[in-house]
């Protein structure tokens, strides 16, 4: 990490993210006692981070089991009008929100696909 800091010319970085918590086996390799886990803390409690967060796009139920960890300060997730038609995670960025985390939206514009698709304004949606 020390070389990463040096050549991104700081001594921190604002947000460190564990990347697409996929599957029960990414959960359990995360939350090990050498898991990737351990070394967002380490990094967090020496000041190399100052938040932490965890990203996924597969399945909303193994992305908020991650946030159960209660480890975790934002979570990047799909946030796009296509969201309520398939494995919708707008309730755990609903949750999260509540919850004080940050929420960052990925996929906003469905991959391109935002103009073909026939669906409700998310205004519309999440009212």
């Amino acid at each position: 990490m020390a070389a990463s800091l040096k050549n991104l010319q700081t001594d921190h970085l604002d947000l460190w993210q564990v990347h697409e918590v996929r599957t029960e086996e990414d959960l359990t390799a995360l939350s090990a006692p050498e898991g990737a886990l351990t070394a967002c803390r380490w990094a967090k409690e020496e000041g190399l981070t100052r938040f932490l967060g965890i990203t996924g796009h597969h399945d909303p139920g193994i992305l908020r089991r991650s946030l159960e960890l209660d480890e975790f300060d934002t979570v990047l997730l799909p946030v796009n009008p296509a969201e309520p038609h398939f494995r919708s995670f707008l309730p755990l960025a609903q949750e999260a929100a509540a919850r004080g985390l940050g929420v960052i939206g990925m996929k906003v514009l469905c991959r391109g696909l935002l103009p073909q698709l026939q669906i409700a304004p998310l205004a519309e949606i999440i009212a």
